[in-house]
Protein backbone atom coordinates (compact mmCIF):
# COMPACT_ATOMS: atom_id res chain seq x y z
CA UNK A 1 0.00 0.00 0.00
CA UNK A 2 1.53 3.32 -1.11
CA UNK A 3 1.67 6.13 1.42
CA UNK A 4 3.61 9.29 0.62
CA UNK A 5 5.91 7.34 -1.67
CA UNK A 6 6.66 4.70 0.97
CA UNK A 7 5.21 1.24 1.31
CA UNK A 8 3.39 0.63 4.57
CA UNK A 9 3.93 -2.83 6.01
CA UNK A 10 0.79 -4.94 6.10
CA UNK A 11 0.42 -7.22 9.13
CA UNK A 12 -1.39 -10.41 8.14
CA UNK A 13 -3.19 -12.52 10.72
CA UNK A 14 -4.64 -16.03 10.42
CA UNK A 15 -4.61 -17.63 13.92
CA UNK A 16 -7.54 -19.96 13.24
CA UNK A 17 -5.55 -21.73 10.53
CA UNK A 18 -3.67 -23.53 13.31
CA UNK A 19 -6.84 -25.46 14.11
CA UNK A 20 -7.19 -26.59 10.50
CA UNK A 21 -3.55 -27.45 9.83
CA UNK A 22 -2.75 -31.10 9.26
CA UNK A 23 -0.20 -33.00 11.28
CA UNK A 24 1.17 -32.50 14.72
CA UNK A 25 4.22 -31.10 16.40
CA UNK A 26 6.95 -28.58 15.93
CA UNK A 27 6.48 -27.62 12.30
CA UNK A 28 3.65 -25.25 13.23
CA UNK A 29 5.74 -22.71 15.17
CA UNK A 30 3.22 -22.66 18.02
CA UNK A 31 3.66 -22.27 21.77
CA UNK A 32 0.85 -22.98 24.23
CA UNK A 33 0.43 -21.22 27.58
CA UNK A 34 -2.19 -22.57 30.01
CA UNK A 35 -3.52 -20.23 32.71
CA UNK A 36 -5.30 -21.06 35.95
CA UNK A 37 -8.88 -21.46 34.70
CA UNK A 38 -11.17 -24.52 34.51
CA UNK A 39 -10.48 -26.49 31.34
CA UNK A 40 -13.51 -28.77 31.07
CA UNK A 41 -15.46 -26.52 28.67
CA UNK A 42 -12.38 -25.91 26.51
CA UNK A 43 -10.85 -29.38 26.62
CA UNK A 44 -11.18 -29.73 22.86
CA UNK A 45 -9.38 -26.40 22.28
CA UNK A 46 -6.62 -27.54 24.64
CA UNK A 47 -6.21 -30.82 22.74
CA UNK A 48 -6.10 -29.08 19.36
CA UNK A 49 -3.39 -26.69 20.51
CA UNK A 50 -1.46 -29.33 22.47
CA UNK A 51 -1.06 -31.44 19.34
CA UNK A 52 0.32 -28.46 17.40
CA UNK A 53 2.52 -26.80 20.03
CA UNK A 54 6.30 -27.11 20.00
CA UNK A 55 6.55 -25.54 23.47
CA UNK A 56 4.02 -25.89 26.31
CA UNK A 57 3.89 -23.91 29.55
CA UNK A 58 1.62 -24.34 32.58
CA UNK A 59 1.26 -21.24 34.73
CA UNK A 60 0.99 -21.90 38.48
CA UNK A 61 -2.50 -23.27 39.30
CA UNK A 62 -2.88 -24.50 35.72
CA UNK A 63 -1.18 -27.70 36.91
CA UNK A 64 -4.22 -28.31 39.14
CA UNK A 65 -6.62 -27.58 36.28
CA UNK A 66 -4.91 -29.99 33.90
CA UNK A 67 -4.86 -32.72 36.56
CA UNK A 68 -8.55 -32.15 37.30
CA UNK A 69 -9.51 -32.24 33.63
CA UNK A 70 -7.41 -35.18 32.46
CA UNK A 71 -7.04 -37.29 35.62
CA UNK A 72 -5.54 -40.67 34.79
CA UNK A 73 -4.35 -39.36 31.41
CA UNK A 74 -2.07 -36.79 33.06
CA UNK A 75 1.04 -38.63 31.83
CA UNK A 76 0.07 -37.60 28.28
CA UNK A 77 0.19 -33.90 29.14
CA UNK A 78 3.68 -33.10 30.39
CA UNK A 79 4.72 -29.52 29.55
CA UNK A 80 8.16 -28.15 28.86
CA UNK A 81 7.95 -25.49 31.59
CA UNK A 82 5.91 -24.87 34.72
CA UNK A 83 6.22 -21.35 36.10
CA UNK A 84 4.63 -19.00 38.64
CA UNK A 85 4.92 -17.93 42.26
CA UNK A 86 3.30 -21.30 43.11
CA UNK A 87 0.77 -19.94 45.59
CA UNK A 88 -1.88 -22.05 43.82
CA UNK A 89 -0.09 -25.09 42.40
CA UNK A 90 -0.27 -28.32 44.38
CA UNK A 91 3.23 -29.28 45.53
CA UNK A 92 2.58 -32.94 44.70
CA UNK A 93 1.96 -31.96 41.07
CA UNK A 94 5.09 -29.82 40.94
CA UNK A 95 7.03 -32.82 42.25
CA UNK A 96 5.40 -35.01 39.59
CA UNK A 97 6.58 -32.67 36.84
CA UNK A 98 10.07 -32.37 38.34
CA UNK A 99 10.37 -36.16 38.18
CA UNK A 100 9.33 -35.95 34.52
CA UNK A 101 12.22 -33.60 33.82
CA UNK A 102 10.06 -30.50 33.39
CA UNK A 103 11.71 -27.11 33.96
CA UNK A 104 9.86 -25.98 37.11
CA UNK A 105 10.72 -22.29 37.23
CA UNK A 106 9.66 -20.21 40.29
CA UNK A 107 8.93 -16.53 39.54
CA UNK A 108 8.25 -14.97 42.95
CA UNK A 109 8.29 -11.28 41.89
CA UNK A 110 4.94 -9.83 43.04
CA UNK A 111 5.23 -6.68 40.89
CA UNK A 112 4.07 -8.68 37.87
CA UNK A 113 1.32 -11.23 37.29
CA UNK A 114 2.20 -14.90 36.81
CA UNK A 115 1.06 -14.58 33.19
CA UNK A 116 3.39 -11.64 32.57
CA UNK A 117 6.31 -13.51 34.12
CA UNK A 118 5.48 -16.66 32.14
CA UNK A 119 5.70 -14.72 28.87
CA UNK A 120 9.10 -13.35 29.91
CA UNK A 121 10.27 -16.91 30.63
CA UNK A 122 8.91 -18.03 27.26
CA UNK A 123 10.60 -15.11 25.49
CA UNK A 124 13.97 -16.24 26.84
CA UNK A 125 13.21 -19.79 25.70
CA UNK A 126 12.32 -18.59 22.19
CA UNK A 127 15.46 -16.49 21.80
CA UNK A 128 17.70 -19.28 23.16
CA UNK A 129 16.05 -21.93 20.95
CA UNK A 130 15.73 -20.25 17.52
CA UNK A 131 15.36 -23.66 15.90
CA UNK A 132 11.86 -23.90 17.42
CA UNK A 133 10.76 -21.04 15.11
CA UNK A 134 7.95 -19.99 17.45
CA UNK A 135 5.88 -17.24 15.85
CA UNK A 136 2.49 -17.72 17.54
CA UNK A 137 1.58 -18.09 21.21
CA UNK A 138 -1.89 -19.25 22.21
CA UNK A 139 -2.88 -18.42 25.77
CA UNK A 140 -5.73 -20.63 26.97
CA UNK A 141 -7.85 -19.60 29.94
CA UNK A 142 -7.38 -15.86 29.49
CA UNK A 143 -11.05 -15.06 30.12
CA UNK A 144 -13.68 -16.03 32.67
CA UNK A 145 -13.42 -15.91 36.43
CA UNK A 146 -12.49 -12.56 37.92
CA UNK A 147 -12.79 -9.40 35.82
CA UNK A 148 -9.61 -7.93 37.34
CA UNK A 149 -7.70 -11.00 36.11
CA UNK A 150 -9.12 -10.55 32.59
CA UNK A 151 -8.11 -6.87 32.57
CA UNK A 152 -4.66 -7.81 33.88
CA UNK A 153 -4.26 -10.27 30.99
CA UNK A 154 -5.19 -7.56 28.48
CA UNK A 155 -2.72 -5.22 30.17
CA UNK A 156 0.04 -7.81 29.74
CA UNK A 157 -0.84 -8.06 26.05
CA UNK A 158 -0.66 -4.27 25.70
CA UNK A 159 2.59 -4.06 27.66
CA UNK A 160 4.54 -6.78 25.85
CA UNK A 161 3.17 -7.28 22.34
CA UNK A 162 4.98 -4.44 20.53
CA UNK A 163 8.41 -5.82 21.46
CA UNK A 164 7.61 -9.52 21.91
CA UNK A 165 9.27 -12.07 19.56
CA UNK A 166 5.96 -13.77 18.64
CA UNK A 167 2.28 -12.95 18.22
CA UNK A 168 0.17 -13.52 21.35
CA UNK A 169 -3.43 -14.74 21.09
CA UNK A 170 -5.74 -14.89 24.12
CA UNK A 171 -8.37 -17.64 23.98
CA UNK A 172 -11.03 -19.67 25.67
CA UNK A 173 -13.63 -22.01 24.19
CA UNK A 174 -15.55 -19.23 22.41
CA UNK A 175 -13.34 -16.13 22.30
CA UNK A 176 -10.18 -15.12 20.47
CA UNK A 177 -8.44 -11.78 21.07
CA UNK A 178 -5.19 -10.16 20.04
CA UNK A 179 -3.64 -6.71 19.83
CA UNK A 180 -3.38 -4.70 16.64
CA UNK A 181 -0.49 -2.26 16.92
CA UNK A 182 -0.52 0.97 14.88
CA UNK A 183 -0.48 0.23 11.16
CA UNK A 184 -2.41 -1.69 8.53
CA UNK A 185 -3.72 -5.19 9.26
CA UNK A 186 -5.38 -7.93 7.21
CA UNK A 187 -7.28 -10.53 9.24
CA UNK A 188 -8.20 -13.80 7.52
CA UNK A 189 -11.84 -14.64 8.30
CA UNK A 190 -12.57 -17.52 5.91
CA UNK A 191 -11.65 -20.53 8.07
CA UNK A 192 -15.26 -21.47 8.84
CA UNK A 193 -14.48 -21.29 12.57
CA UNK A 194 -15.50 -17.65 12.97
CA UNK A 195 -18.45 -16.96 15.27
CA UNK A 196 -21.27 -14.44 15.09
CA UNK A 197 -19.68 -11.33 16.57
CA UNK A 198 -16.49 -9.31 16.59
CA UNK A 199 -15.26 -6.02 17.96
CA UNK A 200 -12.51 -3.42 18.18
CA UNK A 201 -11.65 -1.72 21.46
CA UNK A 202 -8.97 0.94 22.06
CA UNK A 203 -6.36 -0.02 24.65
CA UNK A 204 -4.10 2.28 26.66
CA UNK A 205 -5.05 5.50 24.89
CA UNK A 206 -7.55 6.85 22.36
CA UNK A 207 -7.12 5.72 18.76
CA UNK A 208 -7.19 8.92 16.74
CA UNK A 209 -8.15 7.24 13.48
CA UNK A 210 -9.33 3.77 12.50
CA UNK A 211 -10.64 2.64 9.12
CA UNK A 212 -11.96 -0.86 8.43
CA UNK A 213 -13.37 -2.96 5.62
CA UNK A 214 -15.18 -6.28 5.75
CA UNK A 215 -17.35 -5.48 8.78
CA UNK A 216 -21.11 -5.01 8.91
CA UNK A 217 -20.52 -1.64 10.58
CA UNK A 218 -17.28 -0.37 9.08
CA UNK A 219 -15.37 2.58 10.49
CA UNK A 220 -14.05 5.44 8.37
CA UNK A 221 -11.24 7.51 9.90
CA UNK A 222 -13.16 7.25 13.18
CA UNK A 223 -11.80 8.25 16.57
CA UNK A 224 -12.19 5.54 19.22
CA UNK A 225 -11.83 5.94 22.96
CA UNK A 226 -13.33 4.85 26.25
CA UNK A 227 -16.08 7.36 26.95
CA UNK A 228 -16.63 7.74 23.21
CA UNK A 229 -17.01 5.36 20.26
CA UNK A 230 -15.91 1.73 20.55
CA UNK A 231 -16.95 -1.09 18.24
CA UNK A 232 -18.66 -3.93 20.08
CA UNK A 233 -21.27 -6.44 18.89
CA UNK A 234 -20.10 -5.92 15.33
CA UNK A 235 -20.03 -8.76 12.82
CA UNK A 236 -18.54 -9.70 9.49
CA UNK A 237 -20.04 -8.11 6.41
CA UNK A 238 -22.59 -9.98 4.34
CA UNK A 239 -21.15 -12.16 1.63
CA UNK A 240 -18.56 -13.80 3.89
CA UNK A 241 -15.48 -11.68 3.14
CA UNK A 242 -12.09 -13.40 2.97
CA UNK A 243 -10.43 -10.71 5.05
CA UNK A 244 -11.13 -7.83 7.39
CA UNK A 245 -8.78 -4.88 7.07
CA UNK A 246 -8.00 -2.50 9.91
CA UNK A 247 -5.83 0.60 9.67
CA UNK A 248 -5.22 2.28 13.02
CA UNK A 249 -3.03 5.01 14.47
CA UNK A 250 -2.96 3.53 17.99
CA UNK A 251 -3.35 0.05 19.54
CA UNK A 252 -6.67 -1.72 19.25
CA UNK A 253 -7.88 -4.98 20.73
CA UNK A 254 -9.50 -7.23 18.12
CA UNK A 255 -12.07 -9.57 19.68
CA UNK A 256 -14.06 -12.28 17.93
CA UNK A 257 -16.25 -15.27 18.60
CA UNK A 258 -14.89 -18.63 17.49
CA UNK A 259 -16.32 -22.13 17.10
CA UNK A 260 -13.53 -24.69 17.45
CA UNK A 261 -14.82 -28.20 16.66
CA UNK A 262 -13.96 -31.32 18.66
CA UNK A 263 -10.65 -32.90 17.69
CA UNK A 264 -12.27 -35.85 15.91
CA UNK A 265 -14.09 -33.64 13.42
Amino acid sequence: MANGGCHEKVHRWNPLQTFLAKGEGKEHGVALVILNQPLDSMKHVFQHLWSKAAVKIFVDGAVNRVASCFGEDLEEYVPDIVTGDFDSAQESLLDFYRRKGVDVCPTPDQDFTDFHKALLVLSKHITSHPQSKIDSIYVLGAFGGRLDHVLANVNVLYTLQASYPAAIFLMDEGNLTWLLNPGRHELAVKSGLEGEWCGLVPVGCPCESVTTSGLHWDLYASRMEMGGVISTSNRLARGEPDTVTVSCTHPLLWCMAVNVPPCDQ
